[in-house]
């Protein structure tokens, strides 16, 4: 017996929902099913961040290039990650201030790994800056706590302004190979 038969005597039954074919988003709206690489009617759902500035904490992009990629994205920070292999200081994380005058509260934290004997340490920092649009002036920062392993003593992390961004920068150990990861998360008001 043929399954047709079958369905077509249904007639009662709820009929499939619909399939939505366009996604709405905040930013570079639609993300469209089986518009970009991979199987039709496939929809890429990610995660990301963005420096963007969202009261929300969170927002939906459809990445401009592929259409069936649909972007949730955390907002207000900045993240990072370098790795040292001498004393030097290298930036880690950057975040781009707005064109917009304006004042950003912000908080953060690092973490580092010294993969030879398997060391560590963590660094925990909050802040204020103001920017004028053009010009960044560090108001404020310090660093709440931080907690490391006695071999990563001669390593820090420095908060600072340069041009109109704030930037976390890391310093290594002499002939010691480091990794470093940080995020910066903000609030703006202008």
């Amino acid at each position: 017996m043929s399954q047709a038969g079958v369905l077509n005597s249904v007639s009662n039954s709820p009929l499939p929902p619909t399939i939505p074919t366009i996604f709405a988003t905040d930013i570079n709206s639609p993300a469209i099913p089986g518009g970009g690489a991979g199987p039709a009617n496939t929809l890429q759902i990610k995660g990301a961040t963005s420096t963007g500035n969202n009261p929300n904490g969170i927002e939906t992009i459809a990445n401009p290039t592929l259409s069936n990629l649909l972007e949730v994205a955390l907002t207000n920070r900045a993240v990072g990650s370098v790795t040292t292999t001498d004393g030097s200081t290298v930036t880690c994380v950057t975040l781009p201030l707005a064109a917009t005058p304006g004042v950003y509260s912000f908080y953060g934290s690092v973490a580092s790994h010294l993969p030879t004997g398997n060391y560590g340490a963590g660094y925990f920092f909050e802040g204020v800056s103001r920017t004028d649009g053009t010009t960044a002036v560090e108001l404020g920062a310090q660093f709440t706590s931080y907690q490391e392993d006695p071999q990563m003593n001669l390593s820090t992390v420095i908060l600072n302004v340069t041009g109109n961004s704030i930037i976390v920068t890391v310093q290594g150990i002499a002939a010691t190979t480091i990794n470093w990861s940080g995020v910066l998360n903000y609030t703006f008001i202008n």
